[in-house]
C-alpha cells in the first residue's frame, strides 16, 4: 500500500486532538414520566439487595491546596499566531539540495531545523484548536483553527518530500544509520499528496466543522432530533464518500479496512473484535437495565463539590500513594500549568489531552460539568503520565498507533483512584461514585461494540443511504437489548463524524480497565503493576494483544476471563444502583 501523508497525518491528528475524550458515554437520561417503558423488556427488581441512598457525608477537608490557575510555562505551551512560513520554505528548499550532495553533517544540520520547524506549525495549529474548544460557538477561531490545520498537513507534505530527497541521495546510508530504518522507510517511501488529496482533507474539516455547528443549535434547543437529522445526515453521507475515497486511493477496498491498519494500527483481526462485540452483547441488557431504571447516573450529585484547586491537591496527594513515577507527572504538570480546567458554557463540551510535538509536552483540557469533576481529571492525568513518562521518540513519523492501548492508561487510572474514594468522598458515598466509575466503563464496552458494528458495516456499503442508515442503528441498538431503541441517537456522537472507526477502542480499552479494577480488588499491588506495564506500550505499534497479555490481561480470545470480570462489575454496580422509585 502507497505510503501517503494522510496515512501518516490522520493518526497524528487523532493522536493529538482524541485521546483522552471522556465522551464514551452517549446515553440519553430516560425519564420514566414523559416516556413509556418498551413492553419488550419490562423492569424486573434487581438480583442484588438495593441499598439505601445514603445522606452526603462531609468530606475531609482538603489543606494546602495548590493555587490556580497554574502559571504556564511558555518554553512548553505555544501560543497561536499566525506562523511565517519563510523559514520553513527555506530550510525545504535548502534541504533538497544539500541531499544531492556528501555534506552529511549539513545534511543533518538542516534535518533537525526542519523537523523542529514542522512540528511547531503543527503545534500551533493545537494551540488554534484549544482556542477553539474554550470559545465553541465562534465561528472565527473554527476558520483559523481549519486554516492552521491546513497549513500543518501541506508543511507536513512539503518537508516529507525534502527528507525524502536525502534517502535517495549519496548520504542516504548515512542518513538510514541517522534516523533509524523504521523512520527511513517512512520517508523513503512517502508519495506526494496530490491536489485532490489536501482538497479532500478541507473538505472534511469543513463538514467536520458544519456537523459541530449543527450539533450547538440542537444542544441549544433551537432544533429537534429529526431537524438535525435532516442537516447531518447528508453531512455524513458526503463524509462517508470522501473517507471511502481517501481509502481506496491508499490501496485498500474500504475505509474500515484503511483505518483498521493505516491510522489505528488494529493488532487484532475483524473476526477477533467480534468476539468483543459477543461479549457485550451478553451484559449489554444487565448494563442497560441498570441505565435506564436506577439512578446511577445521578450518584455524583452525593458526592462533595471540589474547586479545581482541590481536585489538583488530592490528585497529587494520592498520586504519592500509588507510585512515585505518578508523583512526578503529577508535579511536572503542576509546576508548569499543563491543564486548562474550567466551567464556562461557551467551551465545548469536551475533554481532552494532546501533545505539543516539538517539547515532547502533554496538555489536558477539560470543560467541567459537575462532581464527577475529579474522575475527569485523573482519566486524562491518566493520558498525561503515559505521555509524560513515554514521549514519542520522533513524533515525526510515529503518528499512527494501536489506539485501544491508549484508552487504557487514562480509564485504568480512574480504577486505581477510586481505591481511595473511601477517603476522596467519604466511606458511605464512595462505593456508590466507584458504581458510577463501573457503569462507565461497562457501557464504553457495549457502547464501543455496537459502534463499531454500526461503522463497520457503513464503511464496507459506503452507498447506503440516510434511511438505510438509520434503520442501520436502531436495528443494532435492538440487538444489543436497548428498550429505548430509536433511530437518531448515533447523530449526536461527533466521533461518528470525526474519527470513524476510532469507537471500538473505548470498548477494546474498557474491557481491559474492567479488568484491572477486578484484579484491583484481589490485589491492588499487582494492578497498579500491570497499569504500569501497559504505560510502556505508548501506542505507536500494534501492541493491544500483546500488551494485555504482558500485563496478565485476558484478550478477546479468553470470552470465559473476560466475562468473568465483566459480571463482576455488573454485580458489584447493581449493588449499589438505587432504582427508580426509591426515596433518592
Amino acid at each position: 500500500m502507497k505510503k501517503t501523508l494522510l496515512t501518516i497525518i490522520a493518526g497524528m491528528l487523532a493522536l493529538a486532538l482524541i485521546i483522552g475524550s471522556t465522551a464514551c458515554i452517549h446515553i440519553r437520561i430516560i425519564d420514566h414520566n414523559t416516556e413509556e417503558t418498551p413492553s419488550n423488556i419490562p423492569y424486573t427488581e434487581p438480583t442484588e439487595p438495593t441499598l439505601p441512598t445514603p445522606p452526603p457525608e462531609t468530606p475531609p477537608q482538603v489543606i494546602n491546596t495548590i493555587d490556580y490557575p497554574l502559571t504556564v510555562n511558555p518554553e512548553l505551551v505555544p501560543v497561536y499566531e499566525e506562523h511565517d512560513l519563510t523559514y520553513f520554505n527555506t530550510l525545504c528548499a535548502d534541504l533538497t539540495s544539500l541531499a544531492k550532495g556528501n555534506d552529511f553533517d549539513a545534511i543533518k544540520n538542516t534535518y533537525d531545523a526542519l523537523c523542529d520547524e514542522t512540528l511547531a506549525i503543527s503545534d500551533n495549529a493545537s494551540a488554534a484548536y484549544l482556542n477553539w474548544c474554550q470559545d465553541g460557538g465562534n465561528d472565527t477561531l473554527s476558520k483559523i483553527y481549519q486554516d492552521a490545520d491546513d497549513t500543518a498537513l501541506e508543511c507536513f507534505d512539503q518537508a516529507y518530500i525534502a527528507i525524502r530527497a536525502v534517502c535517495e541521495g549519496p548520504c542516504s546510508s548515512q542518513f538510514k544509520e541517522y534516523v533509524g530504518e523504521y523512520a527511513f522507510n517512512e520517508y523513503s517511501e512517502y508519495e506526494d499528496m496530490t491536489e485532490e488529496d489536501l482538497a479532500r482533507n478541507t473538505k472534511i474539516n469543513e463538514l467536520v466543522a458544519d456537523y459541530f455547528a449543527a450539533t450547538e443549535r440542537y444542544d441549544a434547543g433551537e432544533i429537534d432530533m429529526y431537524e438535525l437529522n435532516d442537516i447531518v445526515g447528508p453531512i455524513y453521507l458526503e463524509l462517508i464518500q470522501l473517507r471511502t475515497q481517501q481509502a481506496q486511493a491508499a490501496g485498500y477496498d474500504n475505509y474500515a479496512e484503511y483505518a483498521d491498519a493505516e491510522v489505528f494500527c488494529r493488532s487484532y483481526s475483524t473476526e477477533e473484535a467480534e468476539k468483543l462485540h459477543a461479549a457485550a452483547k451478553k451484559i449489554a441488557p444487565d448494563v442497560y437495565e441498570i441505565l435506564y431504571y436506577s439512578d446511577i447516573y445521578y450518584m455524583p450529585d452525593l458526592a462533595p463539590y471540589y474547586d479545581e484547586a482541590e481536585m489538583l491537591t488530592l490528585l497529587k496527594e494520592y498520586a504519592a500513594i500509588i507510585d512515585p513515577d505518578v508523583l512526578s507527572s503529577a508535579d511536572f504538570m503542576i509546576n508548569n500549568g499543563l491543564i486548562d480546567i474550567a466551567q464556562d458554557t461557551k467551551r465545548q463540551n469536551v475533554s481532552f489531552t494532546l501533545t505539543f510535538d516539538r517539547t515532547r509536552t502533554p496538555y489536558i483540557f477539560i470543560n467541567e460539568s459537575g462532581n464527577e469533576d475529579f474522575s475527569t481529571l485523573n482519566h486524562e492525568f491518566g493520558h498525561f503520565t503515559a505521555a509524560y513518562l513515554y514521549p514519542v521518540e520522533n513524533p515525526m513519523v510515529q503518528g499512527s498507533g494501536d489506539f485501544d492501548v491508549l484508552e487504557i492508561h487514562s480509564t485504568g487510572l480512574e480504577v486505581l483512584y477510586s481505591n481511595y474514594y473511601g477517603d476522596i468522598y467519604g466511606t458511605e458515598v464512595a462505593p456508590y461514585m466507584e458504581a458510577y466509575e463501573l457503569i462507565n466503563l461497562l457501557f464504553c464496552v457495549v457502547d464501543g461494540a455496537m459502534y463499531d458494528e454500526f461503522q463497520r458495516e457503513i464503511y464496507t456499503h459506503p452507498d447506503m443511504t440516510l434511511d438505510e442508515i438509520n434503520q442501520l442503528y436502531y436495528d443494532l441498538c435492538v440487538e444489543y437489548g436497548d428498550p429505548y431503541a430509536n433511530y437518531y441517537w448515533w447523530q449526536q456522537v461527533p466521533h461518528n463524524f470525526e474519527s470513524p472507526m476510532y469507537y471500538i477502542s473505548y470498548g477494546a480499552s474498557a474491557l481491559a480497565s474492567v479488568q484491572l479494577w477486578d484484579l484491583s480488588k484481589k490485589d491492588y499491588g499487582s494492578a497498579v503493576s500491570a497499569w504500569k506495564n501497559l504505560l510502556s506500550y505508548n501506542g505507536h505499534d500494534s501492541c493491544y494483544m500483546e500488551a494485555l497479555t504482558t500485563s496478565g490481561l485476558a484478550t478477546f480470545d479468553n470470552q470465559q476471563a473476560i466475562l468473568n470480570a465483566l459480571w463482576d462489575a455488573v454485580d458489584y454496580t447493581n449493588k449499589y444502583s438505587v432504582y427508580s422509585g426509591s426515596n433518592y
